[in-house]
């Protein structure tokens, strides 16, 4: 996550978040791949025989005063998790890719997911450790099934340019997408550094939805474009969760 914050000269300096929290109603809020591998998903239902909702239902009987106890017990304890977090991290990253999260990104940030809590228990209740790390697991191995990719260059360029026009170098016919790459480049300039063109090209011809090159007028005269398959986004919703 990022933020700005302008100054009285209109200097703008970027605030850097090393994570947020949301509860959403959509499977997956985020399109590409990049940012999915960024993101651990943690999908709760409304079904009574869940054990998501049961544990939603007795997490509602605690009042605001024991649920502020969790922050005063971990700042209680803060040299504890200082000492030993990196550790864990380290550590289940490491237990996460010999279990086949090949990842990177997957399994490091469903490792720093997984430490803050491993910790807490650690200190108050030791015996679900063994159910968490399970847990964090099969989040990991299900996030691999959405995400995993290796056209890293393509992947980002295709998220850059997902609102560009038809002056940015992108056109859109029917189910089509059509893309002057010199327009784009130029658009984009030094934003997100230098591209290694070759790169670059290599990886969209292997990217979900390419279906060739050729000559198009989209953009007035005849320009050699590549063309893609416009993926239409369905979203899967379910009902909020109840009301405290």
């Amino acid at each position: 996550m990022a933020g700005a914050q302008t100054t009285n000269d209109n200097q703008v300096f970027d605030l850097k978040f090393s994570g947020a929290l949301a509860f959403v109603q959509n499977v997956e809020q985020f399109v590409s791949k990049p940012a999915k591998e960024r993101v651990v998903s943690i999908r709760f239902t409304h079904d009574g025989l869940d054990d998501t909702y049961q544990a939603w239902q007795h997490l509602k009987t605690y009042s605001v005063e024991q649920l502020a106890g969790v922050g005063h017990f971990i700042l209680t304890n803060r040299e504890y998790f200082e000492h030993n977090v990196n550790q864990e991290i380290n550590e289940t990253a490491d237990y996460l890719r010999a279990k086949g999260v090949s990842v990177d990104r997957v399994a490091k940030n469903h490792a720093v997911a997984y430490a803050g809590v491993s910790i807490l228990m650690e200190l108050a209740r030791p015996t679900i450790k063994d159910e968490l790390l399970k847990f964090t697991h099969d989040s990991a191995m299900s996030k691999m099934e959405t995400s995993r990719s290796e056209l890293h260059i393509a992947d980002l360029f295709m998220e850059v340019i997902t609102d560009f026009n038809t002056a940015q170098g992108v056109a859109r016919q029917g189910e089509e997408m059509i893309v002057h790459i010199p327009t784009v480049l130029k658009e984009i300039g030094s934003d997100y550094g230098s591209w290694d063109k070759k790169s670059l090209t290599e990886e969209l011809k292997l990217v979900d939805g390419f279906i060739d090159r050729k000559t198009s007028r989209a953009f007035g005269s005849g320009k050699d474009c590549w063309v893609f398959r416009i993926k239409k986004q369905t979203l899967q919703h379910y009902k909020p969760l109840q009301a405290a």
